[in-house]
């Protein structure tokens, strides 16, 4: 038997509550590969607190792929609760454009998926988790500049997430075919 808290597992299977008291066959491939993974995932005492939170999310992934071909359901809750994730993600990734530290391994640790449903999710949207970042920062950005919310280039792109001022000056005006300098204009 398998406990797991309503809160995580309702971010792996959203249609847990339709799941409780099954049994996934030991049988079937999938059911042994879960299998497997959970006694492995059990034997791992040692492992870091952020090694341990992403073996378990994919555990649970493993699971819901297992029970999905047990029982057969549609494609139509998978897809909601896709969306419902990637919404999540990307407003997790709104709320912190700031931090320079975001990697594509910790967007997927901060907001409990695997990393390869991360790049799942936003290969499904044509781009990657970090790629889709940079263009809110330079989205966020191009605001600051055209608003006038900051007085210097420099202050938009130390605000929104950016090291390398030179890189940054290079992707704005690639995005959007004029300087940042220019966008803010004479002061």
């Amino acid at each position: 038997m398998l406990a797991v808290p309503r809160k995580l597992l309702l971010q792996h299977i959203p249609n847990a509550e339709r799941q409780v008291c099954r049994t996934l066959p030991g049988r079937s491939a999938l059911g042994r590969v879960a299998g497997t993974l959970m006694s492995e995932t059990w034997s791992t005492e040692d492992l870091s607190d952020p090694l341990s939170k992403r073996l378990n999310a994919s555990l649970l992934d493993v699971l819901a792929t297992a029970f999905d071909s047990v029982l057969g359901d549609t494609d139509i809750w998978r897809d909601s609760h896709q969306l419902q994730q990637l919404r999540r993600i990307k407003q997790f990734l709104l709320n912190n454009l700031s931090d320079t530290g975001l990697t594509a391994d910790s967007i997927a640790l901060a907001t409990h998926v695997s990393p390869r449903t991360l790049n799942r999710l936003f290969a499904q949207q044509g781009t990657t988790a970090i790629r889709w970042l940079w263009q809110q920062r330079l989205s966020a950005c191009h605001d600051a500049l055209l608003k006038c919310h900051v007085r210097r280039v420099s202050d938009a792109a130390l605000n929104f997430g950016f090291t390398n001022l030179s890189h940054f000056s290079r992707a704005f005006k690639n995005a959007y075919g004029i300087s940042p300098q220019q966008l803010l204009g004479p002061r």
